[in-house]
């Protein structure tokens, strides 16, 4: 299937814990999806006041719906500008007629 850079202008990858370190004591991920994405921010749908500041949980779309995903994955996504940010994975749904996944992310990761 060839995807449309409009629709997925930004690049993610999900991985997931292999359950095990590298010799520095590094957990070792395993990669499950390194390609095109779409990260939406919603407005008031998905905004939620947290302390005293609001906190928006975006959504992920990518253009496969055939990988079982995991609740608590690992996300890294690039956006269109160039800016990096981290999540994992809160909960998701595969869309398979139209060979999409939409994945609800929790808050950022460092």
């Amino acid at each position: 299937m060839k995807v449309n850079n409009y629709d997925y202008p930004d690049m993610c990858v999900i991985s997931r814990s292999s359950g095990t370190t590298d010799d520095l004591g590094n957990e070792l991920l395993t990669v499950l999806y390194n390609d095109c994405c779409e990260i939406q921010y919603g407005g008031s749908g998905n905004t939620s006041m947290h302390v005293s500041n609001y906190q928006s949980s975006p959504t992920l779309f990518i253009p496969v719906s055939n990988i079982a995903f995991e609740i608590n994955d690992s996300v890294v996504v690039t956006g269109l500008n160039g800016r990096v940010t981290k999540y994992t994975i809160g909960q998701f749904e595969s869309l398979s007629d139209f060979n999409d996944t939409c994945i609800w992310l929790k808050s950022g990761v460092e």
